[in-house]
């Protein structure tokens, strides 16, 4: 068996297949701007955020928290590892399982309004999700 993982290691379909693709992350609310000298790619750029995105509101809580499956569901996309779970997901989760407990977390009893489910209020969507991500510590949000 050993002996077998060894060549396999070798083969060339393998090494593609181990090395192939690439990663991407998508990131909401930024703009796509060059601040930086066009004539000094050393000069760096500056973030710019997009006022316009709106998290909050529950078109978009809707629309995000269903993209991930979306996305993994294409032929050239896939998962970085078989477990991951996309964070608005974990948060819905989250909210789900809060919502059913009969003395849920302080955290979530402060910062929700009672929310059984993305879309959370519109009202409290930001605090909650803050809320939640620094309880989790997850710094994806």
């Amino acid at each position: 068996f050993e002996q077998r993982f060894a060549w396999n290691e070798r083969l060339l379909s393998q090494n593609l297949d181990n090395k192939s693709g690439s990663s991407a992350t998508l990131i909401w609310g930024i703009r796509s701007a060059d601040t930086g000298n066009r004539n000094d790619p050393s000069s760096g750029t500056t973030l710019e955020l997009d006022n316009t995105f709106a998290p909050s509101s529950s078109d978009t809580q809707v629309y995000l928290l269903n993209i991930c499956n979306s996305l993994f569901l294409s032929d050239f996309t896939r998962p970085i590892s078989p477990d991951y779970e996309c964070p608005l997901n974990l948060f819905d989760k989250w909210v789900k399982y809060q919502s059913s407990l009969p003395q849920p977390d302080q955290v979530y009893v402060d910062n929700c309004s009672g929310a059984t489910m993305v879309p959370v209020p519109e009202s409290t969507f930001n605090q909650c999700i803050i809320a939640y991500s620094k309880l989790m510590e997850d710094s994806r949000i």
